[in-house]
Protein backbone atom coordinates (compact mmCIF):
# COMPACT_ATOMS: atom_id res chain seq x y z
CA UNK A 1 0.00 0.00 0.00
CA UNK A 2 1.27 3.45 -0.84
CA UNK A 3 0.94 6.16 1.77
CA UNK A 4 -0.04 9.66 0.78
CA UNK A 5 -0.09 12.79 2.91
CA UNK A 6 -2.50 15.25 1.38
CA UNK A 7 -1.13 18.84 1.29
CA UNK A 8 -4.38 20.37 2.48
CA UNK A 9 -4.82 24.12 2.50
CA UNK A 10 -6.49 25.56 5.60
CA UNK A 11 -8.21 28.26 3.58
CA UNK A 12 -9.89 25.61 1.46
CA UNK A 13 -11.73 24.41 4.56
CA UNK A 14 -13.43 27.75 5.14
CA UNK A 15 -15.05 28.25 1.78
CA UNK A 16 -18.36 27.77 3.55
CA UNK A 17 -17.92 30.97 5.51
CA UNK A 18 -16.41 33.35 2.96
CA UNK A 19 -18.53 35.62 0.78
CA UNK A 20 -15.50 37.23 -0.89
CA UNK A 21 -11.76 37.61 -0.35
CA UNK A 22 -9.51 40.59 0.20
CA UNK A 23 -6.49 39.07 -1.54
CA UNK A 24 -3.61 36.78 -0.59
CA UNK A 25 -2.64 33.27 -1.58
CA UNK A 26 -5.43 30.76 -1.15
CA UNK A 27 -3.10 27.77 -1.32
CA UNK A 28 -2.84 24.79 -3.65
CA UNK A 29 -6.13 23.10 -2.79
CA UNK A 30 -8.35 26.17 -2.38
CA UNK A 31 -10.38 27.64 -5.26
CA UNK A 32 -8.19 29.97 -7.30
CA UNK A 33 -10.83 32.71 -7.47
CA UNK A 34 -10.08 35.20 -4.72
CA UNK A 35 -12.23 38.32 -5.22
CA UNK A 36 -11.04 41.61 -3.73
CA UNK A 37 -12.95 43.76 -1.23
CA UNK A 38 -14.34 45.58 -4.28
CA UNK A 39 -15.77 42.32 -5.59
CA UNK A 40 -19.31 42.53 -6.86
CA UNK A 41 -21.64 40.24 -4.91
CA UNK A 42 -24.73 39.01 -6.77
CA UNK A 43 -27.30 36.74 -5.10
CA UNK A 44 -30.15 34.73 -6.61
CA UNK A 45 -33.76 35.69 -5.93
CA UNK A 46 -34.07 32.79 -3.44
CA UNK A 47 -30.87 33.81 -1.61
CA UNK A 48 -29.12 30.45 -2.06
CA UNK A 49 -26.75 31.02 -4.99
CA UNK A 50 -24.09 33.73 -4.68
CA UNK A 51 -21.49 35.04 -7.11
CA UNK A 52 -18.39 36.94 -5.99
CA UNK A 53 -17.13 38.66 -9.15
CA UNK A 54 -13.54 39.97 -9.00
CA UNK A 55 -12.89 43.61 -9.80
CA UNK A 56 -12.32 44.01 -13.54
CA UNK A 57 -13.66 40.57 -14.48
CA UNK A 58 -16.60 42.27 -16.19
CA UNK A 59 -17.76 45.82 -16.80
CA UNK A 60 -18.97 47.55 -13.63
CA UNK A 61 -22.21 48.64 -15.30
CA UNK A 62 -23.01 45.16 -16.66
CA UNK A 63 -26.48 44.15 -15.43
CA UNK A 64 -26.51 40.66 -13.91
CA UNK A 65 -29.48 38.62 -12.67
CA UNK A 66 -29.84 35.13 -11.18
CA UNK A 67 -33.34 33.65 -11.43
CA UNK A 68 -34.51 30.50 -9.64
CA UNK A 69 -35.84 27.88 -12.05
CA UNK A 70 -37.77 24.69 -11.07
CA UNK A 71 -36.06 21.43 -12.04
CA UNK A 72 -38.71 20.57 -14.64
CA UNK A 73 -38.14 23.88 -16.46
CA UNK A 74 -34.39 23.51 -16.88
CA UNK A 75 -33.22 22.84 -20.46
CA UNK A 76 -32.13 19.34 -21.44
CA UNK A 77 -30.02 17.56 -20.40
CA UNK A 78 -29.72 19.33 -17.02
CA UNK A 79 -32.91 17.87 -15.45
CA UNK A 80 -31.63 14.36 -16.13
CA UNK A 81 -28.29 14.50 -14.31
CA UNK A 82 -28.04 12.54 -11.09
CA UNK A 83 -29.05 14.54 -8.02
CA UNK A 84 -30.20 17.60 -9.96
CA UNK A 85 -32.55 20.00 -8.20
CA UNK A 86 -33.73 23.56 -8.44
CA UNK A 87 -31.63 25.40 -11.00
CA UNK A 88 -30.70 28.95 -11.84
CA UNK A 89 -30.68 31.05 -14.97
CA UNK A 90 -27.68 33.37 -15.07
CA UNK A 91 -28.19 36.34 -17.34
CA UNK A 92 -27.24 37.71 -19.71
CA UNK A 93 -26.73 34.30 -21.25
CA UNK A 94 -23.24 33.80 -22.67
CA UNK A 95 -21.65 36.55 -20.57
CA UNK A 96 -17.93 35.80 -20.16
CA UNK A 97 -15.54 36.89 -17.41
CA UNK A 98 -11.86 37.67 -17.75
CA UNK A 99 -11.20 36.02 -14.35
CA UNK A 100 -12.87 33.05 -12.64
CA UNK A 101 -15.88 33.91 -10.48
CA UNK A 102 -16.45 32.18 -7.14
CA UNK A 103 -19.95 30.67 -7.09
CA UNK A 104 -21.43 29.30 -3.86
CA UNK A 105 -24.66 27.31 -3.42
CA UNK A 106 -26.04 26.76 0.08
CA UNK A 107 -28.59 23.98 0.53
CA UNK A 108 -30.31 22.21 3.42
CA UNK A 109 -29.59 18.53 3.87
CA UNK A 110 -33.28 17.79 3.41
CA UNK A 111 -32.97 19.13 -0.15
CA UNK A 112 -30.43 16.41 -0.96
CA UNK A 113 -30.78 12.65 -1.18
CA UNK A 114 -30.95 11.01 2.28
CA UNK A 115 -27.64 10.07 3.91
CA UNK A 116 -26.58 8.07 6.93
CA UNK A 117 -25.93 10.09 10.07
CA UNK A 118 -22.53 11.76 9.93
CA UNK A 119 -22.12 11.14 6.19
CA UNK A 120 -22.33 13.37 3.15
CA UNK A 121 -21.76 12.62 -0.53
CA UNK A 122 -20.00 14.96 -2.93
CA UNK A 123 -22.08 17.27 -5.09
CA UNK A 124 -20.75 19.46 -7.88
CA UNK A 125 -22.18 22.42 -9.77
CA UNK A 126 -22.96 21.76 -13.42
CA UNK A 127 -23.82 24.06 -16.31
CA UNK A 128 -24.17 24.08 -20.06
CA UNK A 129 -21.05 24.38 -22.15
CA UNK A 130 -20.92 26.89 -24.97
CA UNK A 131 -21.89 24.06 -27.30
CA UNK A 132 -25.00 23.13 -25.31
CA UNK A 133 -23.52 20.07 -23.58
CA UNK A 134 -22.82 19.49 -19.90
CA UNK A 135 -19.93 21.11 -18.09
CA UNK A 136 -18.93 20.44 -14.48
CA UNK A 137 -17.56 23.61 -12.93
CA UNK A 138 -13.92 23.28 -11.79
CA UNK A 139 -12.39 23.69 -8.33
CA UNK A 140 -15.54 22.65 -6.51
CA UNK A 141 -15.75 21.76 -2.83
CA UNK A 142 -18.60 20.56 -0.62
CA UNK A 143 -18.42 21.36 3.09
CA UNK A 144 -20.68 20.33 5.94
CA UNK A 145 -20.48 20.69 9.73
CA UNK A 146 -21.83 17.78 11.78
CA UNK A 147 -25.24 18.55 13.24
CA UNK A 148 -25.86 21.49 10.90
CA UNK A 149 -28.56 21.61 8.22
CA UNK A 150 -26.60 23.81 5.80
CA UNK A 151 -24.44 22.18 3.14
CA UNK A 152 -22.35 24.44 0.92
CA UNK A 153 -21.03 23.72 -2.57
CA UNK A 154 -18.52 26.12 -4.11
CA UNK A 155 -16.81 26.21 -7.50
CA UNK A 156 -15.59 28.55 -10.24
CA UNK A 157 -17.29 29.72 -13.41
CA UNK A 158 -16.12 31.78 -16.37
CA UNK A 159 -19.30 32.23 -18.41
CA UNK A 160 -23.05 32.47 -17.89
CA UNK A 161 -25.62 29.82 -18.68
CA UNK A 162 -28.01 27.67 -16.67
CA UNK A 163 -26.71 26.01 -13.52
CA UNK A 164 -27.78 23.23 -11.16
CA UNK A 165 -26.14 20.59 -9.00
CA UNK A 166 -25.20 16.99 -9.66
CA UNK A 167 -24.43 14.22 -7.21
CA UNK A 168 -21.03 12.56 -7.28
CA UNK A 169 -19.91 9.24 -5.84
CA UNK A 170 -17.37 10.17 -3.14
CA UNK A 171 -18.84 9.78 0.36
CA UNK A 172 -17.15 11.11 3.51
CA UNK A 173 -18.39 10.29 7.02
CA UNK A 174 -17.17 11.40 10.44
CA UNK A 175 -18.31 10.30 13.88
CA UNK A 176 -20.26 13.01 15.72
CA UNK A 177 -18.86 13.50 19.22
CA UNK A 178 -20.24 15.34 22.27
CA UNK A 179 -19.41 19.01 21.99
CA UNK A 180 -17.74 19.46 25.42
CA UNK A 181 -14.47 17.77 26.45
CA UNK A 182 -12.34 18.51 29.54
CA UNK A 183 -8.96 20.19 29.19
CA UNK A 184 -6.20 17.65 28.69
CA UNK A 185 -8.60 14.89 27.68
CA UNK A 186 -8.13 12.62 24.69
CA UNK A 187 -10.99 11.54 22.47
CA UNK A 188 -11.30 9.53 19.27
CA UNK A 189 -13.42 9.81 16.15
CA UNK A 190 -13.94 7.33 13.34
CA UNK A 191 -13.85 8.57 9.75
CA UNK A 192 -14.51 6.84 6.43
CA UNK A 193 -14.24 7.64 2.74
CA UNK A 194 -15.60 5.52 -0.05
CA UNK A 195 -17.62 5.10 -3.22
CA UNK A 196 -21.26 5.75 -2.39
CA UNK A 197 -22.55 5.43 -5.95
CA UNK A 198 -25.89 3.62 -5.90
CA UNK A 199 -26.13 3.27 -9.69
CA UNK A 200 -23.15 0.93 -9.98
CA UNK A 201 -21.71 3.07 -12.79
CA UNK A 202 -19.01 5.17 -11.14
CA UNK A 203 -15.50 4.10 -10.20
CA UNK A 204 -13.21 6.21 -8.03
CA UNK A 205 -9.48 6.62 -8.52
CA UNK A 206 -6.87 8.52 -6.55
CA UNK A 207 -8.93 8.30 -3.35
CA UNK A 208 -7.20 10.08 -0.49
CA UNK A 209 -8.23 11.45 2.90
CA UNK A 210 -6.72 13.15 5.91
CA UNK A 211 -7.83 13.99 9.44
CA UNK A 212 -7.28 17.60 10.51
CA UNK A 213 -7.46 19.42 13.85
CA UNK A 214 -7.92 23.14 14.46
CA UNK A 215 -8.15 25.65 17.28
CA UNK A 216 -8.06 24.23 20.81
CA UNK A 217 -8.04 20.66 19.42
CA UNK A 218 -4.81 18.96 18.33
CA UNK A 219 -3.69 15.66 16.88
CA UNK A 220 -0.34 14.05 16.18
CA UNK A 221 1.20 11.20 14.26
CA UNK A 222 -0.08 9.77 11.00
CA UNK A 223 -3.25 11.59 9.95
CA UNK A 224 -4.08 10.17 6.52
CA UNK A 225 -6.22 7.13 5.77
CA UNK A 226 -3.94 4.57 4.11
CA UNK A 227 -5.21 4.06 0.55
CA UNK A 228 -3.43 2.95 -2.62
CA UNK A 229 -3.79 5.88 -5.01
CA UNK A 230 -3.64 3.55 -8.02
CA UNK A 231 -6.54 1.42 -6.80
CA UNK A 232 -9.86 1.71 -8.64
CA UNK A 233 -12.56 1.80 -5.97
CA UNK A 234 -15.90 0.24 -7.01
CA UNK A 235 -19.34 1.25 -5.67
CA UNK A 236 -19.83 0.20 -2.06
CA UNK A 237 -16.15 0.03 -1.18
CA UNK A 238 -14.88 2.22 1.67
CA UNK A 239 -11.80 2.86 3.79
CA UNK A 240 -11.74 4.02 7.39
CA UNK A 241 -9.80 4.41 10.59
CA UNK A 242 -10.09 5.92 14.05
CA UNK A 243 -8.09 9.02 14.92
CA UNK A 244 -7.20 10.35 18.39
CA UNK A 245 -7.52 14.03 19.28
CA UNK A 246 -6.70 16.01 22.40
CA UNK A 247 -7.89 19.16 24.14
CA UNK A 248 -4.96 21.27 25.27
CA UNK A 249 -4.58 23.11 28.57
CA UNK A 250 -6.36 26.31 27.46
CA UNK A 251 -10.15 26.52 27.17
CA UNK A 252 -11.55 27.34 23.77
CA UNK A 253 -13.25 26.17 20.61
CA UNK A 254 -11.71 23.71 18.22
CA UNK A 255 -12.61 21.39 15.39
CA UNK A 256 -11.81 17.89 14.18
CA UNK A 257 -12.23 17.34 10.45
CA UNK A 258 -11.93 14.80 7.66
CA UNK A 259 -11.31 15.82 4.08
CA UNK A 260 -11.60 13.39 1.20
CA UNK A 261 -10.72 13.74 -2.47
CA UNK A 262 -11.05 11.45 -5.49
CA UNK A 263 -11.66 11.40 -9.22
CA UNK A 264 -14.93 9.86 -10.39
CA UNK A 265 -14.92 7.90 -13.66
CA UNK A 266 -18.19 7.12 -15.43
CA UNK A 267 -18.11 5.22 -18.72
CA UNK A 268 -20.46 6.51 -21.45
CA UNK A 269 -20.94 5.86 -25.16
CA UNK A 270 -18.92 9.00 -25.84
CA UNK A 271 -16.11 7.82 -23.56
CA UNK A 272 -15.24 8.16 -19.87
CA UNK A 273 -16.34 11.24 -17.92
CA UNK A 274 -13.85 12.18 -15.24
CA UNK A 275 -14.79 14.53 -12.38
CA UNK A 276 -12.58 15.61 -9.48
CA UNK A 277 -14.49 15.54 -6.17
CA UNK A 278 -13.68 17.14 -2.81
CA UNK A 279 -15.56 16.98 0.53
CA UNK A 280 -14.83 18.33 4.02
CA UNK A 281 -16.77 17.29 7.14
CA UNK A 282 -16.14 19.22 10.38
CA UNK A 283 -17.06 18.60 14.02
CA UNK A 284 -17.02 21.38 16.65
CA UNK A 285 -15.48 20.84 20.11
CA UNK A 286 -15.49 23.01 23.25
CA UNK A 287 -12.43 22.33 25.40
CA UNK A 288 -13.57 23.35 28.89
CA UNK A 289 -12.12 23.42 32.39
CA UNK A 290 -13.74 21.15 34.96
CA UNK A 291 -16.50 23.04 36.75
CA UNK A 292 -16.44 25.83 34.15
CA UNK A 293 -19.64 27.81 33.47
CA UNK A 294 -21.75 26.81 30.44
CA UNK A 295 -20.07 27.70 27.12
CA UNK A 296 -21.16 30.66 25.06
CA UNK A 297 -23.58 30.00 22.14
CA UNK A 298 -22.21 27.91 19.31
CA UNK A 299 -20.72 30.00 16.49
CA UNK A 300 -22.22 29.94 13.00
CA UNK A 301 -18.90 28.93 11.45
CA UNK A 302 -16.38 26.27 12.28
CA UNK A 303 -13.02 27.28 13.80
CA UNK A 304 -10.37 26.59 11.21
CA UNK A 305 -6.91 26.64 12.71
CA UNK A 306 -4.97 26.77 15.91
CA UNK A 307 -4.13 30.21 17.26
CA UNK A 308 -2.48 31.28 20.50
CA UNK A 309 -4.97 31.90 23.24
CA UNK A 310 -4.28 33.58 26.56
CA UNK A 311 -4.78 31.75 29.86
CA UNK A 312 -7.79 33.04 31.78
CA UNK A 313 -6.85 35.84 34.15
CA UNK A 314 -8.52 36.90 37.35
CA UNK A 315 -10.82 39.78 36.53
CA UNK A 316 -13.24 41.93 38.49
CA UNK A 317 -16.91 41.03 38.07
CA UNK A 318 -18.30 42.42 34.86
CA UNK A 319 -20.80 45.20 35.09
CA UNK A 320 -24.32 44.10 34.20
CA UNK A 321 -24.21 46.72 31.47
CA UNK A 322 -21.16 45.23 29.71
CA UNK A 323 -21.75 45.02 25.97
CA UNK A 324 -19.81 44.38 22.78
CA UNK A 325 -19.98 46.30 19.52
CA UNK A 326 -18.24 45.07 16.37
CA UNK A 327 -17.48 47.06 13.25
CA UNK A 328 -14.96 47.03 10.40
CA UNK A 329 -12.76 49.39 8.43
CA UNK A 330 -11.16 48.84 5.03
CA UNK A 331 -7.65 50.09 5.86
CA UNK A 332 -5.96 48.85 2.68
CA UNK A 333 -8.65 48.21 0.01
CA UNK A 334 -7.88 45.16 -2.05
CA UNK A 335 -5.45 43.80 0.54
CA UNK A 336 -6.70 43.95 4.11
CA UNK A 337 -9.25 45.37 6.52
CA UNK A 338 -9.63 45.66 10.28
CA UNK A 339 -12.24 44.00 12.46
CA UNK A 340 -12.89 46.38 15.37
CA UNK A 341 -14.11 44.88 18.66
CA UNK A 342 -15.24 47.44 21.26
CA UNK A 343 -16.36 46.35 24.74
CA UNK A 344 -17.97 48.93 26.99
CA UNK A 345 -19.60 48.99 30.44
CA UNK A 346 -16.53 47.49 32.15
CA UNK A 347 -14.82 48.41 35.39
CA UNK A 348 -11.81 50.73 34.82
CA UNK A 349 -8.70 48.54 34.47
CA UNK A 350 -10.73 45.33 34.08
CA UNK A 351 -8.87 42.65 32.11
CA UNK A 352 -10.45 41.37 28.90
CA UNK A 353 -9.46 38.38 26.75
CA UNK A 354 -11.20 36.81 23.81
CA UNK A 355 -10.96 34.92 20.53
CA UNK A 356 -12.05 35.50 16.94
CA UNK A 357 -12.67 32.80 14.33
CA UNK A 358 -13.06 33.55 10.62
CA UNK A 359 -11.62 32.79 7.20
CA UNK A 360 -9.75 36.08 6.87
CA UNK A 361 -7.50 35.63 9.90
CA UNK A 362 -4.04 34.12 9.57
CA UNK A 363 -4.55 30.45 10.34
CA UNK A 364 -8.30 31.06 10.65
CA UNK A 365 -8.27 32.30 14.24
CA UNK A 366 -6.75 34.93 16.50
CA UNK A 367 -6.89 36.04 20.13
CA UNK A 368 -6.81 39.39 21.88
CA UNK A 369 -6.31 40.65 25.43
CA UNK A 370 -6.06 43.96 27.22
CA UNK A 371 -7.61 46.11 29.92
CA UNK A 372 -10.42 48.64 30.03
CA UNK A 373 -9.48 52.30 30.16
CA UNK A 374 -10.67 54.83 32.69
CA UNK A 375 -13.97 55.13 30.84
CA UNK A 376 -14.64 51.39 31.20
CA UNK A 377 -14.06 50.70 27.50
CA UNK A 378 -11.61 48.33 25.76
CA UNK A 379 -11.04 48.30 22.01
CA UNK A 380 -9.20 45.74 19.87
CA UNK A 381 -8.36 45.77 16.16
CA UNK A 382 -7.60 42.59 14.22
CA UNK A 383 -6.32 42.53 10.64
CA UNK A 384 -8.44 40.41 8.27
CA UNK A 385 -8.09 39.53 4.58
CA UNK A 386 -11.49 38.04 3.72
CA UNK A 387 -15.08 39.15 3.70
CA UNK A 388 -17.48 36.80 5.51
CA UNK A 389 -18.63 35.87 9.00
CA UNK A 390 -16.46 36.36 12.10
CA UNK A 391 -17.32 34.80 15.46
CA UNK A 392 -16.12 36.87 18.42
CA UNK A 393 -16.20 35.43 21.94
CA UNK A 394 -14.98 37.05 25.17
CA UNK A 395 -14.18 34.87 28.19
CA UNK A 396 -14.57 37.60 30.79
CA UNK A 397 -17.04 39.20 30.69
CA UNK A 398 -18.89 36.38 28.91
CA UNK A 399 -19.92 37.88 25.57
CA UNK A 400 -20.24 36.47 22.06
CA UNK A 401 -21.43 37.75 18.72
CA UNK A 402 -21.21 36.99 15.01
CA UNK A 403 -20.41 39.85 12.62
CA UNK A 404 -20.42 39.81 8.80
CA UNK A 405 -17.86 41.88 6.92
CA UNK A 406 -19.02 43.02 3.48
CA UNK A 407 -17.77 45.43 0.85
CA UNK A 408 -19.29 48.30 2.80
CA UNK A 409 -18.01 48.99 6.31
CA UNK A 410 -19.60 49.03 8.74
CA UNK A 411 -21.20 45.84 7.43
Amino acid sequence: MRRYLLPFCILASVVLFVAAACGGDSGPDAPDATPTPDARIVTSDDGKLTLAIPLGAVSDDQEITITTVPLAELPDPLPNVRGAGTGYKLEPDGLEFSEPVLVTLELDRNELEPEEEGAVTAYALITQSTGGGLEVLPEHLLQWTLGEEAVTISAQLTHFSWITRTKGSLTVSLEKLPREHPLGSTFTAEGRVGNGDSTGQAMLEGVRAEFLAFGAVSTSGETNIDIDLEQLVPPGAAFGRTKSYECGDTPGLGAYSLRGEATSIVETEEGPIRTDLSVIVDGVIDCVAEGAPPPSPEPTSTPVSSAPTSPPTATPPASSSASMQISCEHTDPGVSSELIVRISGLEPGQDVDGEVFGGGLEGGADSFEGAAGGDGTAEFRLTITDFGEYDVSVASPALSETYTVTGDCPG
